[in-house]
């Protein structure tokens, strides 16, 4: 906050359950405690998260101002992001999706604002956004369909894929990662890059 961070985003926490009280309690004692700030309030499955139901972030959301934006991604997110949008609650600027942008047409159709994937197709995100937006809907839908091979190998390797596309694509060297997770044999580097190359040849990196 101090170098200008206005929005900070706060996950439910898994441990405290399906208690609404619990972390309506939470995110008003950060709300206090980070006063000038807003919050999006990010709904993860379990177990990563607390995996809410829709009634209760609006519960939530509604009763805490410093809650503006809402990231939604329990399964399936669109159901949910329809019942906040429709909640009515004034202070609410918006809900984003999650899950990877694996359901990013079903999401901004229902009146998302955006989606918050991992950064290995930003460009291309992007690209799908702006088309979405202007009504573009069968440019957004063909960008979608070549994202999805990536996305579904992403939901398994998560920051190992993520961190390799980054390496193939120029932007960033580092392949570590912290988190325990699957090792991407010689079998899967190939796949990965014949699907990236597949989408590349349709959206270059200048598109």
């Amino acid at each position: 906050m101090k170098h200008g961070i206005r929005y900070l985003m706060i996950m439910a926490p898994q441990g405290l359950g399906n208690d609404v009280s619990a972390h309506r309690a939470f995110c008003d004692q950060v709300a206090q405690g980070l006063a000038g700030a807003e919050i999006i309030l990010q709904n993860a499955p379990v177990p990563t998260g607390a995996g809410l139901s829709a009634q209760a972030i609006i519960e939530i959301a509604a009763q805490i101002p410093a809650i503006t934006y809402v990231k939604e991604e329990t399964l399936p997110s669109g159901p949910a992001i329809t019942a906040i949008r429709e909640a009515g609650i004034g202070h609410l600027k918006g809900v984003f999706g999650g899950g990877g942008a694996r359901y990013i047409i079903d999401e901004l159709d229902r009146g998302a604002c955006g989606a918050m994937p991992a950064v290995e197709l930003t460009d291309l995100h992007v690209a799908l956004w702006k088309a979405h937006a202007a009504g573009d809907h069968a440019r957004a839908r063909h960008l979608y369909r070549l994202s999805l091979p990536l996305l579904v190998s992403q939901a398994i390797y998560r920051t190992r894929l993520t961190k390799h596309v980054l390496s193939k694509r120029g932007i960033a060297q580092a392949l570590h990662a912290r988190a325990a997770l699957p090792e991407m044999d010689a079998f899967t580097q190939r796949d990965v890059d014949a699907m990236l190359g597949d989408l590349l040849s349709e959206f270059p990196a200048n598109a």
